[in-house]
């Protein structure tokens, strides 16, 4: 059997130009969904890291949105829950990273599979993944009984490798000219499981192990994109 290719790419910050994830739990805040204490601890998050009170300040706040999202969830009635979806969807879906998109469609020109591990909630990373393409997916995993979510979670964001290792199996693919994209410290280890990684946008601590690895690096800021190559210990810009 002629095994494919396989390209995966994590989805917030690096395909979607924003978290779905912090979208949505920034949604379920506005509709009066979570306690005010929550709220407000949210609020107090956002702002350190805006003012990047710290190297840590992103991460701290991230961590704090999945805890209270986990938290709020079993709260929650399921099909509220979906009109929070739409919203996140309606307002940001189209708002995405124009190299991740390009070469989406240039692997899938060369017959790639491709491929999304998130952290995100796993009805909207299928969503966004049905709207551009994508073969096929895992989110996380929030149980629900069709009226209300259980309390029962994956953690799809602690060990991606595993779930990107389930989707090459399952779908029969060959590591001959894989890709990863990532743009954050949990992508490394699906990065270093492909022959061709990407750091795109990376955060200080993945971009450090990508200098060290001599990975490619891709920054998209505005409307200008920029590719660094390794070379002789050193990168230049292709």
């Amino acid at each position: 059997m002629n095994q494919k290719p396989f390209a995966v790419f994590d989805i917030d910050g690096t395909v979607a130009r924003t978290s779905l994830y912090l979208a949505t739990v920034h949604a379920m805040k506005r509709r009066g969904m979570l306690p005010d204490s929550d709220s407000k601890a949210i609020d107090e998050a956002l702002q350190a890291w805006l003012g990047r009170s710290s190297d840590q300040s992103f991460e701290e706040y991230a961590t704090l949105c999945i805890k209270i999202f986990g938290r709020a969830l079993p709260t929650i009635k399921f099909s509220a829950y979906q009109a929070v979806i739409d919203e996140v969807m309606d307002k940001f879906a189209h708002k995405i990273y124009r190299y991740n998109i390009n070469l989406i469609k240039a692997l899938k020109e060369k017959q790639y599979m491709i491929f999304a591990v998130s952290g995100s909630e796993h009805s909207i990373v299928e969503r966004f993944c049905k709207q551009y393409g994508f073969d096929d997916w895992i989110g996380n995993e929030y149980e629900h009984d069709g009226l209300y979510f259980t309390g029962k979670t994956g953690a799809t964001y602690e060990n991606k490798t595993a779930h990107v290792k389930k989707l090459v199996d399952k779908h029969g693919c060959t590591l001959r000219g894989s890709v990863a994209v990532g743009d954050t410290h949990g992508d490394i280890e699906m990065l270093q499981y492909v022959e061709s990684p990407i750091a795109f946008n990376p955060n200080k601590s993945l971009f450090d192990h990508a200098r060290d690895m001599g990975w490619k690096i891709v920054i998209e800021r505005k409307n200008v994109i920029y590719e660094l190559e390794p070379k002789d210990g050193t990168y230049i810009l292709a």
